[in-house]
């Protein structure tokens, strides 16, 4: 009974961190394309201008 309820609890946890590893991941590849897509007017004022 104990290690049943043992593993169900640990089966969450890892669950849960997949969920939220897979969130982190989902938001870095995001931003990765935001940043190599063409810069709209807002960063190209942050960024030095090109020759």
């Amino acid at each position: 009974m104990r290690t049943g309820k043992r593993q169900e609890a640990k089966g969450g946890i890892n669950n849960q961190s997949l969920i939220t590893g897979f969130s982190i991941t989902l938001i870095f590849v995001i931003e990765i394309a935001v940043t190599t897509s063409p810069p709209p007017l807002e960063t190209k004022n942050i960024l030095p201008d090109h020759p």
